[in-house]
């Protein structure tokens, strides 16, 4: 790519990210507009080489990524635009025009190891990887990612696995096509976005995508996807962090039962065409002290293979607070300690299972317990008397 080509991609990322905001719905279809009259021309000139350009396709946004399932990926297509949503600004880590015209991917890992992907193109294409497993694609707007690439070269580049570094890196216009690989671990699920700034329409031949190193993508002929439950109160909906990521359309509310409860519904977490996530609500039959097990069959990954598992879990036990007096009399200072059975972290800004305080008026304490997916609150009042105990000492 020439500098007046990255100065004249830049311009343009700037004028469709901002355009938007000035000019609301109207902007998107003027965006559209854009796009498709320019390939419209393209194809006139016949410079797609028979292909026809693909513009706002769903696989364009990180919800609806094209699933990779055999380590490698080929085609001919050529995108133009950024889909329904501007997920990677101009600026933003090192992405220094922002997603112009992208597609995105997603896999998961089946056996821990090293990473890397050859992408190969005489193109100058920029892409940008990130672990979604936890939260998903919300995790772009959340989370640096773990490589961030817009080198100015032209033709192949990736990660190479035979250097590893697990830390973010970015390159920007100057830096270098390869970076080195990272180590990843079975069951994570990661999004590549792969975006070009300027495609020379009279030698376009498409891509090829290598996934490198010693780790192995979930495959169509990989075992059966398997979940872990986080679970809240009872009541709480149940969350599934599943080993791959799920075919939403796949997802449904018969595929689950659960021993000692009635599944009332199951929907995927920030669902487009995957989730890494689901959520069960039931209603329980049991008591909330007994082991529930919960069993999935049929629903599938984004591979094609379904799932056919089940887990035992116990709900949290419940947080019970204690004071060492639950009234007071006013004006007298009076040091109440409160205790949890569990550790947290208190409202007056202690953390563990006792704190210390010191009324002067009716007043409610709480504690927080956090467990990396659910938060729990517990309250107690302490009572603070003014009128009885002037009576009294009366």
């Amino acid at each position: 790519m020439t500098g007046l080509q990255h100065f004249l991609s830049h311009l343009i990322a700037l004028f469709l990210y901002s355009l938007p905001n000035v000019m609301g719905k109207a902007a998107r279809c003027y965006t559209r507009c854009f796009f498709v009259l320019c390939g419209c021309w393209a194809i006139s000139q016949g410079t797609f080489a028979q292909q026809i350009p693909l513009y706002f396709q769903p696989e364009q946004d990180c919800p609806n990524a094209i699933p990779i399932c055999n380590g490698a990926y080929s085609t001919n297509d050529y995108y133009l635009g950024f889909g329904n949503d501007f997920e990677v600004l101009p600026a933003q880590n090192c992405s220094e025009g922002g997603e112009i015209n992208s597609v995105w991917f997603v896999f998961s890992i089946e056996q821990s190891g090293t990473f890397g992907f050859t992408l190969n193109t005489d193109e100058d294409y920029d892409f940008l990887l990130w672990d979604i497993t936890q939260y998903g694609c919300a995790t772009l707007g959340q989370e640096a990612p773990l490589r961030c690439n817009f080198s100015n070269d032209d033709g192949n580049t990736g990660l190479n696995p035979s250097t590893i570094i697990n830390t973010p890196l970015g390159e920007g216009s100057g830096g270098s096509a390869f970076m080195p690989g990272i180590d990843v671990q079975v069951g994570h699920t990661y999004a590549l976005m792969l975006n070009w700034l300027w495609i020379n329409p009279f030698s376009y031949d498409g891509f090829d995508l290598q996934f490198t190193g010693t780790a192995q993508v979930v495959t169509t002929s990989s075992p059966a996807p398997t979940f872990s439950i986080a679970s809240c109160n009872p009541g709480q909906p149940l969350l599934l962090q599943c080993s791959a990521p799920m075919d939403c359309a796949t997802i449904g509310t018969l595929d689950f039962s659960m021993s000692g409860a009635t599944i009332t519904n199951v929907e995927g977490v920030g669902c487009g065409s995957f989730t890494t996530q689901i959520s069960v609500e039931y209603v329980l039959s049991a008591a909330p002290s007994s082991s529930f097990t919960l069993t999935a069959t049929g629903t599938t990954n984004i591979c094609g293979t379904a799932m056919n598992h089940s887990e035992t879990f116990t709900f949290p036990e419940p947080i019970v607070l204690s004071a060492s007096q639950l009234t007071v009399c006013g004006g007298e200072n009076t040091t109440v300690t409160l205790t949890s059975n569990i550790a947290g972290t208190w409202s007056n800004g202690a953390v563990g299972t006792t704190t210390t305080v010191t009324p002067t008026e009716t007043s409610v304490y709480s504690i927080e317990v956090n467990n990396g997916f659910c938060s729990r609150t517990e309250s107690i009042l302490i009572i603070v008397h003014r009128s009885l105990c002037r009576n009294i000492a009366h």
